[in-house]
């Protein structure tokens, strides 16, 4: 089937599959972390700043970005 035969629908469920794929991803890897220091010592935080956040969006604003676009392009 080609992209320009998808659905708006089948967009956004793939965009959303991605975003919590990525999300899913990203607690994976700061549970693993903190799970790892605390076996080490007492205290652990994890701190997320601005840039962290702006990463995680990249992550998940862009591929929806392309893949719309492209989309877009082959319906007209």
């Amino acid at each position: 089937m080609a992209l320009r035969d998808w659905s708006f629908g089948r967009i956004v469920l793939i965009t959303a599959l991605w975003a919590f794929c990525v999300i899913a991803f990203t607690v994976g890897r700061a549970f693993t972390l903190v799970r790892g220091e605390a076996k080490h010592s007492g205290l652990v935080g994890v701190s997320v700043g601005l840039d962290s956040l702006l990463k995680l969006a990249a992550w998940i604003i862009i591929p929806f970005a392309v893949l719309f676009t492209v989309w877009l392009m082959q319906r007209r």
